[in-house]
């Protein structure tokens, strides 16, 4: 009967980290793999997502050897993570369309200020900031400035799975916001609504975020291990590298509207503010999580 207890305190534990680290990946600026860092679970869940391979998918369905497979992939672990992660951003997802659409200003300047203080966040992961990072930042940044500029085909089934393998490697990296990228390239508020659409089962929207579904899990496959052997012998690079991204993209961002009248000028410069004074919070209590740690 304890072990019963036990089991469900874990798995709701589990699913309210799961909720934070959903209604994170849903705003784009707010990273999930931040939250987890915050939680103090990211190399854990690093190790797990490396763990999940077609071998041990194959092996979850022998009945006799399921509970090996699932205790090697941790899914008692994993499985009220997503759960929770799924939920938040179904519950959001009705909500941040509608917000993002009547208001984009305040919406942009509130994320832009969220996105420029995380910029932190992979700066503080590079050993050493020498000329060879600044050079990497520099290209890395202007390289994401002039891409960002580019057309983007919103609503496309074409290209609906390279986004979902990008938004994978995002959701891996703290510090990079997987629905920022989608925004950057236009296609955050047309997979909000047909994810919400979805647990309505409505076809169309099933369809629109299986392919996307399909190509997150793929790069997770791939690049859980790509990113974890990355991020072991090259940090610092590939920091800088994150750090470029971030700051060119904020090009997407930026309100035009910011320079229409004094007042909204004001007003938009409040929410840029905000949004960097809640990201500097998060940083903080990070931090504090760091040291209470050692």
């Amino acid at each position: 009967m304890e072990k019963i207890k036990e089991s469900r305190k874990h798995f709701m534990t589990h699913f309210w980290q799961g909720v934070g680290m959903g209604i994170a990946e849903a705003i784009p600026g707010v990273n999930g793999a931040t939250i987890a860092l915050l939680l103090g679970i990211y190399t854990r869940i690093m190790d797990a997502l490396k763990s999940i391979t077609l071998l041990n998918l194959w092996g979850l369905l022998k009945s006799r050897q399921f509970c090996l497979y699932a205790n090697k992939m941790q899914l008692s672990f994993l499985t009220p993570l997503a759960l929770g992660s799924v939920i938040a951003i179904w519950a959001i997802s009705g909500v941040i369309p509608m917000i993002s659409g009547n208001y984009p200003g305040p919406f942009n300047a509130f994320i832009f200020g969220l996105v420029l203080v995380s910029v932190y966040i992979p700066l503080s992961q590079i050993n050493a900031i020498h000329l060879k990072q600044v050079m990497i930042i520099i290209a890395s940044a202007a390289i994401t400035f002039v891409l960002v500029a580019l057309p983007t085909s919103t609503g496309s089934h074409d290209w609906l799975f390279i986004y979902g393998v990008m938004g994978a490697c995002a959701l891996l990296l703290p510090g990079l916001s997987g629905s920022y990228l989608l925004k950057v390239f236009g296609q955050y508020e047309y997979l909000l609504v047909n994810l919400h659409k979805a647990f309505l089962l409505e076809m169309s929207s099933l369809m629109v975020v299986a392919i996307f579904v399909l190509g997150m899990a793929t790069g997770i496959m791939l690049f859980s291990k790509l990113l974890s052997w990355l991020l072991h012998h090259h940090q610092s690079t590939v920091m800088a590298i994150l750090a470029g991204l971030m700051i060119g993209a904020l090009r997407t961002l930026w309100p035009s509207q910011i320079s229409n009248s004094v007042s909204e000028g004001f007003a938009l410069t409040g929410l840029m503010i905000l949004g960097g004074l809640l990201m500097t919070f998060l940083i903080r209590q990070e931090h504090r999580r760091e040291i209470s740690r050692d």
